[in-house]
């Protein structure tokens, strides 16, 4: 809209400065042809100023509003595959922790003989349990997606 005030603006200005020189052109031929009339051509000429300096008024605020329009943004989407962890089920790896303490421990009472026995089984399922979650954490971290994400860039 603004550019086509900008433009109708514009062509109304030209039209005005051509005709208000074509006029004095004529006034001027007219003044020496007739150099009796100076009056009138006078008149003539301070009314073509006069026209053409309020045509220039009125079109100067369209022509100012127009120019001084920010132009449009020009707004892109760009998009990308991104990589997402999956989020578990067992945040505290509780599974892994259990079947690992109870297999250490089975392994465990498998070794040795009284209380070496007992300690064997304790140490087995200390062992077992933090390695079932190990395990359990390193599955977890590969569950992974990809995710196309995109958004507005504007330039």
């Amino acid at each position: 809209m603004r550019a086509n005030i900008r433009s109708y603006s514009a062509a109304f200005v030209n039209m005005v400065w051509k005709t208000s020189l074509d006029a004095s052109l004529t006034i001027a031929r007219a003044h020496w042809k007739h150099r009796d009339s100076e009056d009138a051509a006078m008149k003539i000429g301070a009314f073509v100023f006069c026209f053409a300096a309020s045509a220039m008024v009125i079109s100067s605020p369209l022509l100012a509003q127009s120019s001084t329009s920010a132009p449009a943004k020009k707004t892109r989407t760009v998009c990308e595959d991104v990589t997402v962890q999956d989020q578990p089920s067992d945040k505290h790896q509780i599974a892994g922790m259990a079947i690992g303490g109870v297999a250490g421990g089975l392994l465990g009472h498998q070794v040795g003989g009284g209380k070496g026995k007992t300690i064997a089984t304790v140490a087995g399922a200390a062992g077992g349990a933090y390695a079932g979650k190990k395990v359990q954490e390193n599955q977890q971290a590969k569950n992974t997606h990809v995710e196309r994400r995109c958004h507005e860039v504007s330039d």
